[in-house]
C-alpha cells in the first residue's frame, strides 16, 4: 500500500491540512499597487512600537487629561505649560502634533472657524442684474468712461508725441 508523503513544515501540504486563511481583505493586491512586497508589510506589522510612539501614547493620555481638566479651553501652549508644571518635559510642537492627531483644540479667540462649506455642485442663485465682471466693463463702471491707455510707440516715427490713445 502506497501512502502520499506529508510535509513536516506547517502550512505546507494539501489544502485540507492547512489552517484556514484569515478573514478580511487580502494584503497582496494592496501591496502590488503600492509597489511593496507582502513580506515587507508583515515585517512592519510584527515590528514592536518605536520609542517615540510609546512616549506619544503616554503624552496623549496626559494631554487629554489636562485638556479635559481645563474644560476643553486650553490650547497647545497652555497644555505644554501645564505638563511642565507637572514635571513632564515636552516641546510645544510635540503637543501641537499630538493634539492634531487627537482632534483636540483650545478655544479660539477672535474669528471663528468656518463651519459651513458650500457644496460645489449646488445650484447658484440667478444673477438678476446681469452683471459683467470683465476688466473693461469694471473700469467703465468705476470711472464713467473707457480708460485712456498709453500705447507703446515706435521711437523712430512718433518720438515724444505723448499722445494718449483710447481703446
Amino acid at each position: 500500500m502506497f501512502l502520499p508523503r506529508r510535509s513536516t513544515v506547517p502550512g505546507r501540504g494539501r489544502a485540507s491540512d492547512r489552517p484556514p486563511a484569515p478573514e478580511g481583505p487580502r494584503v497582496d493586491p494592496v501591496c502590488r499597487v503600492l509597489g511593496l512586497s507582502p513580506s515587507t508589510y508583515f515585517a512592519r506589522k510584527k515590528r514592536p512600537k518605536s520609542a517615540r510612539r510609546l512616549r506619544d501614547e503616554q503624552l496623549m493620555r496626559l494631554i487629554e487629561q489636562v485638556h479635559g481638566e481645563s474644560g476643553g479651553t486650553y490650547g497647545a501652549r497652555r497644555i505644554t505649560r501645564a505638563l511642565r508644571r507637572k514635571g513632564v518635559q515636552v516641546a510645544r510642537c510635540t503637543v501641537e502634533r499630538l493634539m492634531a492627531e487627537l482632534g483636540l483644540e483650545g478655544v479660539i479667540r477672535g474669528q471663528r472657524r468656518r463651519t459651513t462649506v458650500p457644496e460645489p455642485s449646488a445650484p447658484r442663485p440667478p444673477d438678476l442684474v446681469d452683471r459683467d465682471f470683465s476688466v473693461r466693463t469694471r473700469l467703465v463702471a468705476t470711472t464713467g468712461s473707457p480708460p485712456a491707455v498709453r500705447l507703446k510707440q515706435d521711437h523712430r516715427t512718433h518720438r515724444n508725441s505723448g499722445q494718449l490713445k483710447s481703446s
